[in-house]
């Protein structure tokens, strides 16, 4: 009986693990897609612009609970990040709403 407790403790601590890794990652990926962006806003790609738009969205929605809800990281370096991701996201998200509604 104790031993199917403390296999379902490691497992969900495991799948805790596992998720702090991925956010971890998609963390840092994010700043790499806001390049490729402005890279094809410069650049005037209407196709990549589409893309890295479906992107960035893709992994903020992957990364909500930390991003928006104030959910901490263990590294400061990776917090920072973090608040610095999601502002660019509202700024993003601002702007692209202002810009379908002058068109």
């Amino acid at each position: 009986m104790m031993d199917k407790r403390t296999d379902k403790n490691m497992e969900a601590i495991n799948m805790q693990k596992g998720e702090k890794i991925f956010q971890m990652i998609t963390l840092i990926v994010l700043p790499l897609f806001w390049i490729g962006y402005g890279r094809a806003l410069y650049i005037g790609n209407q196709n990549n612009i589409s893309s890295y738009s479906l992107l960035i969205l893709t992994f903020y929605l992957l990364n909500c609970k930390m991003l928006f809800a104030g959910e901490k990281m263990h590294n400061r370096v990776l917090d920072i990040l973090a608040k610095l991701d999601g502002f660019l996201f509202l700024v993003w998200a601002v702007v692209t709403i202002l810009s379908l509604i002058v068109k």
